[in-house]
């Protein structure tokens, strides 16, 4: 499983995380900032539920979310840092 190091609305760093971005035809975590952990408006697809849009390399990919122990490439828990 992988998921967005930076946050799918201003790539601040990502703290939770929550629907997806496609990258392709494959699809990852989106990850959102502190300030927009709450984020509710509409950026992907209309035709898919859960959608924030198209992938950026701006975004990052951490490929290691979601492992037994978290821990982000940075060496911190994303929560408590």
């Amino acid at each position: 499983m992988a998921a967005t190091e930076k946050c799918v609305v201003c790539l601040g760093k990502a703290v939770s995380f929550g629907g997806h971005v496609h990258i392709g035809s494959q699809a990852i975590i989106a990850g959102f900032c502190k300030e927009h952990f709450n984020f509710k408006k509409k950026l992907g697809r209309d035709d898919c539920k859960g959608c924030y849009g198209e992938w950026t390399e701006d975004m990052g990919i951490d490929d290691s979310f979601g492992k037994v122990g978290y821990i982000d490439k940075d060496g911190f828990n994303p929560i408590i840092d």
